[in-house]
C-alpha cells in the first residue's frame, strides 16, 4: 500500500498548499490544513478518494462547529476542495488516457460520453465537471484522424444536454481545434517577420485563413506545406495552371496581381444571359457560432498550448478588437489559466522566485539600480500582492516623464522588465503552468492566483462582454462576428462559399472581397488571410 499512497503524495501537497493560502488568517483551519499535510507525510491515505473524503469531513466538521458567521469561511474553503478534486481527477485521467493509442482513447471517451450521469453511483472522479476539463484537453485529440474527430464531436453533440448549460457552448467546438496544421501560415503581409533566431513565441494560429474556393479544387494544397525546395516540382508537386507558387516579398505588386487574378475570375463566372444566369445556392448545412466569445478564449489557449505557454499579445488584441469584445472580459475569462501584463488586469507585476530571478533571460546590471531604489521599488511590489498595478506603482515612486528617477534609470517600464527580483512582460500571454517556480505567486481573497486558482470565471459570453463604441452598421457588427467565430471553430480554416454567405445579413456591400480590402469599411486583414486562386509557401 505504500507505494500507491505515495503516488499522488505531490498532488496532495499541492492542494493543501492552495488551501493553506486561503486559510491563512484562521488558526483553526491552519491547524487542520497542518493535520493533512501530517497524514499526507505518513501515507495515511491509500488513496484518492480517501483524501478528498478526509479534506471534506474535516472542513464539514469545523463548519458545523461554528456560527452563520464563522461558516462562511468554511463554505468557501469546501467550494476550493470541490474545484481542486475535479483539477486532480481531470488531470489523473488526461494522463491516463494519454496512454492508450487514439482508437482505444476514444472508445473510452465516448462510453464515459454515453454512461456519466445515468446513475445514482456516480462519484466526483467521472462528473461533468470532470468530463468538461478533460474533452478541452486538445491533447488529447492531436493524433485522431478526421473519422475519429468526427466521431468524438457527435458523441459530445448526443450527450451535450447532461452538461450544465454554461459548460455547452465550449464543448460544441470539441474535435475541430486540435492539430497545428489546421492554423494558418505566417502573417505574410508583414516584411519584419521573426527568425528562427529570434525564438518566435506567436502561436500557428496567430493569423486566421481562409482555405480556397471549392472550384479551386486544391484539395489538401489549401494549406501548403513547408518546403525545402525553392523549386515547387523539386518535391514532386505542379502548380495548376494560372495558380503561382510565390514567396511575397513586394506586398505592391501583390495587391496589383491580386486584383488582376480576382477581376480575371470574376469576368469568367459572370453570366452570359440573363434567362441562363445561375444563382448560389446556400449550403446545406451552415455553419453557426452559437458563443463566438466562447470560441475566442478557446482559440487563444488552442494557440498559447501550441506555442509553448507564451504567445505575442499582438496576436490577441486586433482578433478582440474585430470581434467588439472589450479588453478586461477576455482577461478575466483567461484569468484562471493565464498571466498577462496588461493595464485592464487585476494584476501587471509579480515578483520572481530565487529560481526565477537566475532564469531571467535579459537582465539589468547588479548596478544599474541604487540599492534604496531597487528596495523601495520591489517593496512596493511586495506590498501591493495581488493589486500590483504598473501605474500605481509609478505613481507611489514619483516615477513620470519629469522626475530625477526617470532621467536617471529611463523609463519603469523597461526597468521593471530588467529587474531580477520582478517579473513584468507587458508584450506576451503566459499560460500560468509555465511560470510555476518562476514568480511566487500573490494570495487574494479568493486563495492564490496561481494556475490552481478556483475563483469562479465565467466562460460564456454576457452583455459585459460587448464592446460597442466602435460597433458601427450593428448588422456588419453581428455578421463579421459571426464570420471569426465559425472560422475559430473551424480551426483556423473557411470555404469561401461558407463565407460568403455568413457574411450576406450584413446587405450587398458587404462582399468578401472588400472584407480583404485594406481600408475598407469592412476590412479584416488584420485578422484574416485569403487569395483568390493562389498558392503561398512558408517563407524559409
Amino acid at each position: 500500500m505504500e507505494d500507491l499512497a505515495s503516488a499522488f503524495q505531490s498532488d496532495f501537497f499541492e492542494a493543501v498548499k492552495v488551501l493553506e493560502d486561503f486559510s491563512s488568517s484562521d488558526n483553526a483551519l491552519k491547524d487542520a490544513m497542518a493535520e493533512i499535510r501530517r497524514r499526507i507525510t505518513a501515507k495515511k491515505y491509500v488513496c484518492a478518494p480517501n483524501f478528498w473524503e478526509d479534506l471534506r469531513s474535516t472542513l464539514q466538521a469545523i463548519e458545523q462547529r461554528r456560527d452563520e458567521r464563522g461558516k462562511l469561511k468554511a463554505q468557501q474553503l469546501l467550494k476550493q476542495i470541490a474545484r481542486l478534486e475535479v483539477k486532480f481527477w481531470a488531470k489523473a485521467s488526461v494522463a491516463m488516457l494519454k496512454e492508450l493509442d487514439a482508437e482505444s482513447r476514444l472508445e473510452r471517451i465516448v462510453d464515459w460520453l454515453q454512461t456519466f450521469g445515468d446513475g445514482d453511483s456516480e462519484d466526483s472522479s467521472s462528473g461533468p465537471a470532470v468530463l468538461f476539463q478533460v474533452l478541452s484537453d486538445v491533447t488529447l485529440q492531436k493524433d485522431f484522424e478526421a473519422p475519429q474527430r468526427e466521431a468524438l464531436s457527435a458523441a459530445v453533440r448526443d450527450n451535450l444536454p447532461k452538461f450544465p448549460v454554461e459548460m455547452q457552448a465550449l464543448l460544441e467546438r470539441v474535435g475541430s481545434v486540435t492539430e497545428p496544421r489546421s492554423f494558418a501560415v505566417p502573417d505574410w503581409r508583414r516584411r519584419h517577420q521573426p527568425t528562427q533566431l529570434d525564438a518566435p513565441t506567436l502561436g500557428p494560429g496567430a493569423k486566421l485563413l481562409f482555405g480556397v474556393g471549392p472550384q479551386d479544387e486544391l484539395g489538401d494544397a489549401q494549406v501548403p506545406k513547408t518546403s525545402t525546395s525553392a523549386d515547387p516540382a523539386a518535391d514532386g508537386h505542379t502548380p495548376p495552371e494560372e495558380i503561382p507558387v510565390i514567396s511575397v516579398e513586394d506586398e505592391a505588386a501583390n495587391a496589383e496581381i491580386v486584383q488582376r487574378l480576382l477581376q480575371k475570375e470574376l469576368a469568367e463566372e459572370a453570366p452570359v444571359g440573363g434567362s441562363d444566369a445561375q444563382v448560389e445556392e446556400q449550403p446545406a448545412s451552415l455553419p453557426h457560432s452559437a458563443d463566438p466569445f466562447a470560441d475566442l478564449l478557446g482559440t487563444i489557449m488552442s494557440w498559447l498550448q501550441q506555442a509553448g505557454g507564451t504567445l505575442e499579445r499582438e496576436a490577441v488584441l486586433p482578433l478582440i478588437k474585430a470581434m467588439g469584445f472589450r479588453i478586461r472580459a477576455v482577461i478575466q475569462a483567461l484569468s484562471q489559466d493565464v498571466f498577462w501584463s496588461h493595464p485592464e488586469a487585476e494584476c501587471e507585476i509579480l515578483l520572481r522566485t530565487q529560481a526565477g530571478a537566475a532564469l531571467h533571460p535579459k537582465p539589468l546590471p547588479s548596478n544599474y539600480l541604487h540599492d534604496t531604489v531597487r528596495r523601495n521599488l520591489v517593496s512596493h511590489v511586495k506590498q501591493m500582492g495581488s493589486k500590483a498595478k504598473y501605474d500605481k506603482l509609478a505613481g507611489l515612486l514619483g516615477w513620470n516623464a519629469k522626475s530625477e528617477l526617470r532621467r536617471t534609470y529611463g523609463a519603469l517600464r523597461i526597468v521593471l522588465s530588467g529587474l531580477h527580483e520582478i517579473f513584468y512582460d507587458s508584450t506576451k500571454l503566459y499560460l500560468k503552468q509555465v511560470l510555476e517556480g518562476v514568480v511566487d505567486w500573490p494570495v487574494n481573497k479568493d486563495g492564490r492566483i496561481g494556475p490552481n486558482s478556483n475563483k469562479d470565471i465565467i466562460q460564456h459570453w454576457t452583455r459585459a462582454c460587448d464592446d460597442l463604441k466602435g460597433a458601427g452598421d450593428i448588422d456588419w457588427f453581428n455578421a463579421k462576428r459571426q464570420l471569426l467565430g465559425v472560422v475559430m471553430q473551424q480551426g483556423g480554416r473557411l470555404d469561401v462559399q461558407v463565407a460568403r454567405f455568413l457574411i450576406n445579413p450584413a446587405g450587398e456591400q458587404a462582399t468578401l472581397e472588400r472584407v480583404f480590402e485594406a481600408g475598407s469599411k469592412y476590412d479584416l486583414t488584420k485578422v484574416l488571410f485569403w487569395e483568390p486562386r493562389r498558392v503561398f509557401r512558408r517563407r524559409q
